[in-house]
């Protein structure tokens, strides 16, 4: 028995040396780069820099040791770049809509883990966005299926919670979805992240505290809730004060519903004058 445990233990060290020295070469230290680089792009909406890691981590597919980084970078991107594109290039925002999905599936093939079916339901949304009406009842029927599989490989993964909660903020109410219950699923969150670490730290870190934040304050505000909208426009604020979206979309709603508030307030004073 003795005996036993110490050839496992010899075995466990061998693995555990393999595992630190795949992810502490020359190769590792460059895909560690990448990752930051895209996350600071990702945050700040960087068109360019987004484009430059893209074209980064397609050089290095052919590296077999972090092939699937290569592929699950390349859709990373080109799925945000599909967001930045959205509105002011639709028939560009589809070609990254459909690289996304080739490189991610290219990815699955390799490495099947949560990460991607988050990933697959957040290029999904694009893809219902830039699709006609037709169509989104099936598509948002394989999201769901996106989901239950992400949901099955890692049940608590915070991207999950995330994009289910921009789901249903996207599902009419009469459908079962709604603001509502994307709020409760995003406070959720907030208690999940609390204790949550990624599975591999070469993961890109995204729908942080910061989003949950962020897409609370765009909620409440949009409900009239400008006491609570503020509070966490605040908070993310001080986690990341050069959150694009939090700077631009979260910002103008706040500032709208302020103004709506104000402006009742003065009909109100002028009714009782």
């Amino acid at each position: 028995m003795k005996l036993h445990k110490i050839c496992y233990g010899i075995l466990f060290f061998f693995y555990l040396a393999s595992f630190v020295s795949a992810n502490q070469g020359p190769s590792a230290e460059i895909f560690k780069d990448i990752k930051t680089r895209i996350e600071e792009a990702y945050y700040t909406d960087n068109k360019t820099e987004l484009e430059a890691q893209l074209k980064r981590a397609s050089a290095l597919v052919n590296d077999k040791e972090f092939e699937w980084y290569a592929y699950y970078y390349m859709a990373f991107c080109h799925n945000h770049l599909s967001m930045l594109t959205l509105e002011s290039d639709p028939d560009q925002s589809r070609k990254h809509v459909d690289a996304a999905f080739e490189n991610v599936d290219k990815a699955k093939e390799i490495n099947e883990t949560a990460e991607l079916y988050v990933l697959c339901i957040s290029i999904m949304g694009k893809k219902i966005t830039l699709g006609s009406s037709l169509m989104r009842m099936t598509r948002g029927l394989e999201t769901l299926r996106y989901m239950d599989k992400a949901r099955e490989l890692d049940p608590d993964m915070p991207g999950v919670v995330f994009e289910h909660a921009l789901t249903e903020y996207h599902t009419p109410v009469k459908f079962g979805g709604g603001v509502d219950k994307a709020k409760a699923l995003l406070k959720k969150n907030l208690k999940i992240l609390e204790t949550y670490e990624h599975q591999d730290p070469l993961f890109i870190d995204w729908h942080l505290r910061e989003d949950n934040l962020a897409w609370l304050a765009y909620f409440e505000a949009e409900t009239g809730n400008i006491y609570e909208a503020t509070e966490y426009f605040n908070e993310a604020a001080a986690l990341r004060p050069d959150h694009s979206f939090l700077n631009s979309v979260v910002e103008k709603k706040l500032n709208e519903k302020k103004n709506e508030l104000l402006r009742s307030q003065q009909e109100g004073e002028e009714d009782h004058g």
